[in-house]
């Protein structure tokens, strides 16, 4: 099994049999503003989307900015046979409550830890305890997956409490950040063997041949810093901190 062929099991499979019934854009949610922050506070989430393409949306939906991403809040509302629906909370919704973005932000975090907890492990072993298969040997150097137990927006665990630097510490190396979806990222020590232009032609060839392109994140690789805590896109984009303050007030949006 090749590198590409692994990222298109995760990329391609159902989200533990859940149905989406109705995705609401921020458009939508914006008109919500009746609904009660107390009602929904324990299930707000977050998800990451890239802003490229999202411009519209980003215009009524409340979000943060994060490098070349944007994080999007949103709450669900299950309905019979694992169907749900995804309500995108609007920026009228967000003045309603009176609330910020870092303060959303803020509570999603400790819920997303909490009901879809973080899952990291080897690429190959993962497919094959999914599988029932015999895990297939790495070819150059050990290839991570992190996600949540859903595998549901699991690309947002990068930026739940503490998490990178776990990993981080797990492997002894500051990571590079692969984001094969808005489902899942792959991560590689720092110190791998992988080219970096390798890795970045992977990520590109992934986006354009196998992840469908409402689940595209970005084409850009990130580096996690063990030593400053901060999480940068590898072509220079300024670091942003992950545990301690998240963001600058002036990049809020």
């Amino acid at each position: 099994m090749d590198f590409a062929l692994g990222v298109r099991y995760f990329a391609g499979k159902s989200r533990c049999g859940k149905e989406e019934l109705d995705k609401m854009t921020g458009e939508q949610a914006s008109k919500r503003e009746w609904i009660a922050y107390e009602a929904v506070k324990e299930r707000l989430a977050f998800r990451l989307i890239p802003q490229r393409g999202n411009e519209r949306l980003l215009e009524i939906a409340a979000h943060i900015r994060f490098l070349d991403l944007a994080i999007l809040f949103y709450f669900t509302l299950e309905a019979e046979d694992r169907r749900y629906a995804m309500i995108t909370i609007g920026r009228e919704q967000m003045e309603a409550w009176n609330m910020e973005p870092e303060e959303l932000f803020q509570t999603a975090r400790r819920n997303c830890r909490r009901n879809m907890p973080p899952e990291f492990g080897l690429l190959w072993e993962q497919i094959a305890k999914m599988t029932g298969s015999r895990a297939v040997p790495e070819a150059i150097s050990p290839i991570y997956i992190l996600s949540n137990a859903d595998l549901f927006y699991g690309a947002a665990c990068i930026l739940y409490e503490g998490v990178l630097r776990e990993i981080a510490l797990q492997l002894g190396s500051d990571l590079l950040i692969l984001p094969s979806s808005v489902h899942e990222v792959l991560i590689v020590p720092d110190e791998s063997e992988w080219e970096k232009s390798e890795l970045e032609w992977m990520v590109r060839g992934i986006n354009r041949e196998v992840v469908a392109e409402e689940d595209r994140l970005s084409d850009q690789i990130y580096r996690y810093s063990l030593k400053t805590g901060q999480l940068e896109g590898i072509d220079g984009q300024p670091g942003v901190p992950l545990d301690k303050g998240q963001q600058r007030s002036d990049e809020i949006a």
